[in-house]
């Protein structure tokens, strides 16, 4: 079941990032819908946190590989 709300949670968000994308196609990730309908500092945060997440799986993935 949580599976399930999990799956149903993500295809929402997709569907939401698809819409934003077509009603506003800018160059840049999900963090510049934040600023623009949040404020700078939203998207500032929300940018550094995707990079943050990013180095995070990169340092794991260096860590497991062998």
């Amino acid at each position: 079941m949580a599976y399930l709300i999990g799956a149903v949670i993500v295809y929402l968000v997709m569907l939401c990032l698809g819409e934003l994308s077509v009603a506003m196609p800018e160059t840049g990730s999900f963090h510049v819908y934040a600023q623009k309908y949040l404020g700078k500092s939203a998207g500032f945060v929300v940018a550094i946190l995707y990079w943050h997440l990013d180095m995070e799986l990169v340092i794991h993935d260096f860590n497991f590989c062998d």
